[in-house]
């Protein structure tokens, strides 16, 4: 670990866009906008096993749009971001990202889909996957999803999913990188057993396919999902059911699973979760994601609110036709935040956290960092017009 006196100190300014065009029809637009700005101490803010300090300046804009009628809810949110260190410029990134929901109800349909754009750098779009954060290049990222659903009777609900993903970085085979796309179609079935309790049925397949192997990865997962609401307060999910990857000819057999627990009252609110899933990484495999998050969030006064947050995430890529792993990832965070609402739409905020990357292998390297922030924030969410 990092001693103090080898930590780096970071200065963000954020500004949001003052002035938002008018829209035809402004009484059903809204707009949020935010703004920050922040000083933040890091010991190693890539999680690098030989840890290294730098100052920097940030500058962050975020702008949400959102068209809301009866049948028809539109949500357009565009975020970016700057980063630039005075003393060494291989860590400077910027990032930028723009994302469009669409959800469109019927009298006896909905029709959701979703698309985004991100452009970040492999600093911090391999952390928990493939852990390779050493490198600073560019890292592009598009998806696409659509996801009708059908009522069919009172209590039977039936629906599709149709999504592409795909992934580009940066030229440099140092890195092992590689660039690849996704695509995924699934059918699902819910079943309201009672007021309180309902059944999910889902079934899943999905294409990988990478620029740096000349076969493909096919999966497909089927899961069981019982939901249940105990009370006002407290409610739950459990899924579970098999999984097989296909590489190169070999078979991988599993199984998939999850679990969450929520506890919401007026003044304290908690949620637990347990996943394993099937994700591609930048490996250009499919990888197995083991996650675990706790949250809490307190009311402490009327203005004084903590929150809590604690992830454990193992990331390992499924390569059957090799016999070994190319990639085995740990990554865990844990962190705890106070926020102070000082006036309408301003809060100061402290955060204090720890984050730790450790790549299983022959050298079993482990990165570990401390943070600390003090943030001084503006939002405001209002019509157009």
């Amino acid at each position: 670990m990092t001693p103090a006196g080898r930590g780096r100190c970071t200065f963000a300014v954020a500004l949001a866009p003052a002035m938002v065009p008018a829209i035809a029809g402004a009484a059903e637009w809204s707009v949020q906008s935010a703004a920050q700005i922040y000083a933040q101490a890091e010991s190693n803010p890539q999680l690098l096993a030989d840890q290294r300090a730098a100052q920097s300046g940030v500058v962050d804009a975020t702008l949400d749009v959102l068209r809301r009628t009866e049948l028809l809810t539109l949500d357009l949110n565009a975020h970016a971001s700057s980063h630039r260190y005075n003393n060494d410029a291989g860590l400077d990134r910027d990032d930028q990202q723009v994302a469009l929901a669409l959800s469109r109800m019927g009298e006896t349909y909905t029709l959701q889909g979703n698309g985004s754009i991100t452009r970040d750098t492999t600093a911090t779009s391999e952390l928990g996957t493939t852990g390779l954060t050493g490198f600073n290049l560019r890292h592009r990222a598009r998806s696409l999803s659509l996801a009708p659903q059908w009522q069919l009777s009172e209590r039977l609900t039936t629906g599709a999913t149709l999504g592409w993903q795909d992934s580009t970085y940066a030229k440099d085979e140092a890195t092992g990188l590689s660039d690849y796309s996704y695509l995924l179609a699934g059918l699902n079935s819910s079943y309201d057993l009672s007021e309180t309790t309902s059944g999910t049925l889902s079934i899943s397949a999905g294409r990988l396919n990478s620029a740096l192997y000349t076969f493909y990865t096919d999966n497909l997962d089927v899961q069981l999902q019982l939901q249940h609401v105990w009370s006002p307060r407290w409610k739950g999910s459990i899924a579970a059911g098999p999984s097989r990857v296909r590489t190169d000819g070999r078979v991988s057999s599993g199984s998939l699973f999850s679990t969450s627990l929520t506890y919401q009252a007026e003044r304290l609110s908690l949620d637990t979760s347990i996943s394993r899933s099937i994700a591609p990484t930048g490996d250009g495999l499919q990888s197995r994601r083991d996650e675990l998050e706790v949250h809490g969030y307190a009311t402490l006064s009327e203005h004084l609110t903590a929150n809590a947050r604690v992830a454990l995430i193992r990331s390992k890529d499924l390569v059957p036709s090799f016999g070994f792993t190319v990639s085995d990832v740990r990554y865990t965070r844990a962190e705890l935040s106070l926020s102070w609402a000082f006036a309408r739409d301003w809060n100061f905020g402290v955060t204090t956290g720890h984050s730790e990357q450790k790549s299983l292998g022959s050298s079993d390297l482990v990165g570990r960092g401390l943070d600390a922030r003090m943030t001084l924030s503006w939002r405001h969410l209002g019509p157009l017009g």
